[in-house]
């Protein structure tokens, strides 16, 4: 079964913004990057973020789908 989750953004920055302050795994591969001192590998992890979610983004929406899979016993 195909499941989706449409979530209202403003702009692909906006949900950038939203997901590396509250999305923990995003927040804890920035703040170990800030600690390297590599504020250019941020850069580039943004522009990485930003061009995968370019395909999902439809009329100031995200459409983010998944694959559910159900089993049944016999």
């Amino acid at each position: 079964m195909n499941v989706g989750q449409h979530s209202p953004i403003l702009s692909p920055n906006h949900f950038w913004e939203f997901m590396s302050t509250k999305y923990g795994p995003l927040i804890n591969t920035i703040q170990i990057l800030k600690n390297h001192g590599d504020s250019i590998e941020i850069d580039s992890l943004r522009d990485d973020f930003l061009k995968v979610i370019d395909p999902y983004v439809f009329d100031n929406r995200i459409e983010l789908g998944y694959l559910l899979t159900i089993a049944k016993r016999r």
